[in-house]
C-alpha cells in the first residue's frame, strides 16, 4: 500500500466511526452536533490510550524517569495499535505500522509542543 492510500483508509476510518456514532446517538434519542466532530478520531485512538497507559505501567515498574516514560508509553501506543490493526481489523505488519504511526505522529506532536511551551 502506498502512504496516500494508507492515509484515504484513515480518514475513511474516522467517518465510519462518525457515521456509527451519530446513527447510535440518533437510535438512543439524543441530539448529534454534525459541527461537535473528533468522535471518530477519539475512536480510532483508542487502543492508542490503552497502549500508552500500560507503558507508562511499565516504565514504573522499570522506575525510569521522565523521557523513559514517554519513550516506552509512546512505543507501547503504537504496538497497542498495531495489534489492533493486525487482529481486528486484518491489516498486515508493515501497512499496520505505517498507518499507526500515521495516527499517533499528530497527537504526538500535540503533546510536544504543549509540554515545549509550558517550560
Amino acid at each position: 500500500m502506498k502512504i496516500r492510500e494508507i492515509i484515504k483508509d484513515i480518514f475513511s476510518d474516522i467517518e465510519a466511526a462518525d457515521s456509527r456514532l451519530e446513527a447510535s446517538n440518533r437510535d438512543l434519542g439524543g441530539r448529534y452536533d454534525r459541527n461537535s466532530g473528533g468522535g471518530g478520531f477519539f475512536v480510532l485512538l483508542i487502543p492508542h490510550l490503552i497502549g500508552f497507559a500500560l507503558g507508562l505501567a511499565i516504565a514504573r515498574l522499570l522506575e525510569m524517569n521522565f523521557n523513559g516514560y514517554i519513550a516506552v508509553g509512546t512505543l507501547c501506543a503504537v504496538m497497542g495499535g498495531v495489534y489492533k490493526s493486525i487482529s481486528f481489523d486484518k491489516i498486515s505488519l508493515v501497512p499496520a505500522i505505517v498507518r499507526n504511526l500515521l495516527i499517533i505522529t499528530p497527537v504526538f506532536l500535540y503533546f510536544a509542543v504543549i509540554f515545549v511551551l509550558g517550560k
